[in-house]
């Protein structure tokens, strides 16, 4: 049996500048399958090069997070010839949709484990990229997952871990605001608590680059 007779994509999802999520069923299984789309602007070997190569990245990525333990969408199979990954679905809320629909308990529980599953992944020197509440689920039965690597990869560099914890305190600022301070807090807290002592480094680094963003700012208004 070929995989087109056992592939039935239901519905399209998400339509993105990038890429298309569709919804569907593999075998007995729901999946989500992220199918990276041409441009046609790009030369057409280049085009199909580089979504053949940030395909296999993502792919590799969601597999190697998943080892250590961080709640990410089991991979069933990568598609190269197609550029698409087919993967598990996680039914649920957006993070960025809940917050407000939760008490302040439970936010800050659901923070400091994110804080704790970010730990894990730096830990490893696994860059997330995207690290926005809209890229993270939440489940009935309150599990959390992390979405879309499409912007993931390895580095040991301390910048680029404070700038993934930058990003996630630039979203709670922006679309959050209200609950700013407790989600945040509860997040570097329980970042803290997983990654010991050599996270002090990578979160006063926070500040180094959000006062970079400011004098950059300052100066493009100047002009």
């Amino acid at each position: 049996m070929s995989q087109n007779q056992v592939l039935n994509l239901e519905k399209i999802i998400y339509k993105g500048a990038e890429a298309t999520l569709y919804k569907g069923k593999w075998f007995d299984k729901e999946i989500l399958v992220k199918h990276r789309i041409p441009k046609k602007y790009r030369i057409e070997e280049l085009d199909k090069k580089l979504r053949r190569t940030r395909t296999i990245i993502e792919g590799k990525m969601l597999i190697s997070v998943k080892k250590c333990n961080v709640p990410v969408p089991q991979v069933f199979e990568v598609d190269l010839n197609k550029n698409w990954i087919i993967m598990k679905y996680i039914k649920g809320q957006k993070l960025k949709d809940l917050i407000r629909k939760i008490d302040k308990s439970k936010r800050k529980s659901y923070f400091e484990q994110i804080g704790k599953y970010i730990a894990f992944m730096h830990k490893n020197d696994f860059i997330h990229g995207d690290l926005t509440t809209s890229n993270i689920i939440i489940t009935e039965n309150e599990k959390i997952f992390f979405v879309d690597f499409g912007l993931s990869m390895k580095s040991i560099k301390i910048e680029d871990k404070s700038v993934d914890l930058h990003l996630i305190k630039r979203v709670l600022l922006s679309t959050h605001g209200q609950y700013f301070e407790e989600c945040f807090e509860s997040l570097i807290n329980g970042y803290n608590l997983e990654y010991g002592s050599q996270s002090d480094e990578i979160i006063a680094r926070i500040e180094t680059i959000e006062a970079r963003g400011r004098y950059i700012e300052k100066n493009q208004r100047k002009n």
